[in-house]
């Protein structure tokens, strides 16, 4: 038999009844609310006002997400001391429980950042902002921070780094650590760094993941390839660092040196490298130091090349027209230095062949200024005799002068021969040649002068043999192929001058 309703436990249902719906109620609103985009905006509009108060003006375009677990900005720019920068959209992830403890943990995921952070105006700015009275009642502690699709620029660093972007970013909180791992990116290349430092603390390590060697070309423009790994680290303002250089490539003074490797020291404003490399057909070893503060930069190195490659890069520094033939080894040591000008100088001894004649431990001592221009004096055997020669290359002017005795090239036996070249960077030169050698036409002594000017050039020629003598002039009157030759020659016995 079913129980009948009485009036009294209908009161009692609807005294049950009541607050549950009205604790429903609560529950749903609860929920609800900050899911709306109202309730959002006003929490969004409390953050703004207290960043704007420290100077810095944030703009949001939309929110999205539950205020209980997590909330998403869309169109976030900033403005302020250091930093001008605009976000596709920020995603904010929190855990409420720890609030009871007074600590707020966070996680940021950032995408499509933009702009650029001047990190000395920054630094100063917070440096400079004026405590809070109070400590606030909530510690927001940032867990981990995510950063795609960025194009933020840096500046205002030390050692006038180049421009770069940060590409990616992820941050994370230990305690009182802090790690940022970051995927910088210039024009030149790509560097992958972890940062890490403790808060209260100067000292920050940046770990070389592995960066583009090829971002240096911002302070030497020779840079041209490379990888390079270690440990860099930033304590009380002084940097300090040990990196490993592997598969560089660089070009000096005309010269490709591929394979560069070693150790490179970074203490202060002093950096030093032991490298070593392959260039010029040969094996390279070389010691440098750079002090940045003094802007001077010396190394010191020995090679062993190829000699015809070596002819090749002497003769691209400053001497006319192309290399001479040669084959054969060269070993040198190198001493270099400079900074805005500099200066080289290289001890050489070559074996092989030069202009089809053998070279028979020729010593040569070369010295190239980028302001005073290319020296060159070189003595030894060559051609079964002797030869010394002195080049100079200053300022588009040429002079050659070369001393040979007892040679015997091509069949000819030169019993001496001087030879006195002067060349300009305008058709302006001189050149004489005196000489005696003997050989398959007989003996013959001869004495030439060439002039080169403006007005074109003129050749006076002065020879002897046993049974002869000749003497005369040619003229050209213009430097042009097609323009016409004049000459005078005079053919007599030496019995009748």
């Amino acid at each position: 038999m079913a129980r009948r309703d009485t009036p009294t436990r209908h009161l009692m249902r609807r005294r049950i009844t009541l607050p549950l719906a009205l604790l429903t109620l609560v529950v749903v609103v609860a929920i609800v609310l900050p899911g709306t985009p109202a309730v959002r905006g006003a929490v969004v509009h409390r953050v703004q006002d207290a960043v704007g108060a420290s100077g810095y003006d944030v703009s949001v375009d939309a929110t999205s997400g539950n205020l209980w677990r997590g909330i998403t900005l869309h169109g976030v720019r900033a403005v302020g001391p250091g930093v001008d920068a605009d976000a596709e959209r920020i995603r904010v992830r929190y855990f409420l429980p720890p609030l009871l403890a007074g600590e707020l943990p966070v996680v940021l995921d950032v995408h499509g950042l933009d702009g650029h952070v001047d990190v000395a105006e920054l630094t100063e700015e917070l440096a400079t902002a004026s405590p809070t009275a109070s400590p606030p009642p909530i510690r927001i502690r940032v867990q981990d921070v995510r950063v795609s699709r960025s194009r933020l620029a840096l500046a205002g660093v030390p050692f006038t780094l180049p421009d770069v972007a940060v590409e990616a970013v992820q941050i994370a909180t230990t305690g009182d650590g802090l790690t940022a791992g970051l995927d910088l990116v210039s024009d030149e290349g790509h560097a992958q760094i972890v940062v890490r430092t403790r808060l209260g603390s100067d000292r920050i390590e940046v770990d070389v993941l592995e960066a583009d060697a090829a971002i240096g070309r911002h302070w030497w423009d020779g840079v041209r390839a490379g990888t390079v790994r270690g440990l860099v680290t930033i304590d009380g303002g002084v940097v300090t660092g040990d990196l490993e250089v592997e598969g560089g490539a660089v070009r000096a003074l005309g010269v490709d040196v591929v394979d560069v490797a070693g150790p490179v020291r970074w203490r202060g404003t002093d950096i030093e490298a032991d490298l070593t490399g392959a260039a010029l057909g040969g094996r390279v070893v070389a010691t440098g130091s750079v002090d940045v503060l003094a802007r001077h930069w010396q190394a010191r190195g020995t090679a062993d090349a190829d000699l015809e490659e070596v002819a090749v890069a002497l003769w691209a520094l400053g001497a006319p027209g192309g290399a001479p033939p040669a084959e054969g080894r060269v070993g040198a040591s190198v001493r270099a230095e400079g900074w805005v000008q500099a200066h080289v100088e290289v001890d050489a001894v070559a074996d092989g062949q030069l202009l089809g004649a053998d070279l028979d431990a020729v010593e040569a001592h070369v010295v190239w200024d980028s302001l005073d221009g290319l020296a060159v004096d070189a003595d030894g055997g060559w051609a079964e005799g002797l030869v010394d020669v002195h080049l100079r290359s200053v300022r588009g002017t040429t002079t050659l002068t070369a001393a040979l005795r007892d040679t015997t090239w091509f069949g000819a036996i030169i019993d001496r021969a001087d030879v006195d070249v002067r060349l300009g960077a305008d058709p302006d030169g001189t050149a004489s040649l005196r000489g005696s050698w003997s050989g398959p036409f007989g003996d013959l002594a001869i004495e030439s002068d060439l002039t080169l000017d403006a007005d074109g050039a003129s050749l006076f020629l002065h020879g002897e043999a046993p049974d002869v003598v000749i003497a005369g002039a040619v003229v050209a009157p213009a430097l042009r192929s097609d323009a016409p030759l004049e000459g005078r020659f005079e053919v007599a016995t030496p019995g009748s001058w």
